[in-house]
Formats: structure tokens, C-alpha cells, sequence
């Protein structure tokens, strides 16, 4: 029960619920108002494109838009929950080379999409 945490648990669980309600905010206010630069200059969606209104759909549950508005959110998300979960919640740092493996091959696999995605 939530009367039963010690006060180093609770405080860590704010935390959280802080930087998740950042980053609603920070989602809602992108959008409505943020421009691509990358498009605005070439004309084409960068890798990113997307993420942002699949990070929405994730959090409402709707996981079919998500993948149509990139095919790697439900895979981003899944590692950025990890990372925050680990940190905030089970109080311990992720492992390093698994945190710059799974960059790396997400980074491949974004360019990979984005190649198909642009050809």
C-alpha cells in the first residue's frame, strides 16, 4: 500500500510521475506547435518523424496508429520505459553496453525504416 513505502520510495515514485507529466506536457505542446527542420529544409520526414504522435498513441493504448505513424515506437518506447523504470523506480542504472547496444541497433533499425520509408 501506497501508506506503507519508505520515504525514499515515495520520493522516487514523484519523480516519476513528475518527468512523465513533463513529457505529456512536452508531447501535447509539440503537437500543436513543433515543425520538423529537418523536413522544413529537404522536404522529406526525417527518421524521428512521427515518434512524437506515436509516443500519444502508445500512452492511449492505441498501438495499430502508433506503428503506422513509425514502425519502431512500440520498440523506442518499450527501451525508454526500461531505462526510466530502472532508474527511477528500481533505483539502479541500466547496464551500459546494454544501453549502447540497444542505441546502437535502434539507431540501425531507424535508418534502415527511414531508407525504406524515403526509396
Amino acid at each position: 500500500m501506497i501508506l506503507e513505502m519508505n520515504p525514499e520510495k515515495r520520493a522516487r515514485q514523484k519523480t516519476v510521475l513528475k518527468y512523465l507529466l513533463w513529457f505529456l506536457l512536452f508531447a501535447a505542446l509539440a503537437l500543436l506547435f513543433y515543425k520538423c527542420p529537418f523536413k522544413m529544409i529537404t522536404g522529406i520526414d526525417c527518421p524521428g518523424c512521427g515518434l512524437t504522435r506515436a509516443f500519444c498513441c502508445i500512452l492511449l493504448c492505441d498501438i495499430p496508429a502508433a506503428v503506422q505513424y513509425h514502425p519502431l515506437s512500440p520498440l523506442i518506447f518499450a527501451e525508454l520505459f526500461y531505462l526510466v523504470y530502472a532508474q527511477f523506480v528500481l533505483g539502479k542504472k541500466a547496464d551500459r553496453r546494454f544501453v549502447a547496444a540497444g542505441i546502437f541497433i535502434t539507431a540501425l533499425l531507424m535508418l534502415a525504416v527511414w531508407l525504406c520509408k524515403i526509396l
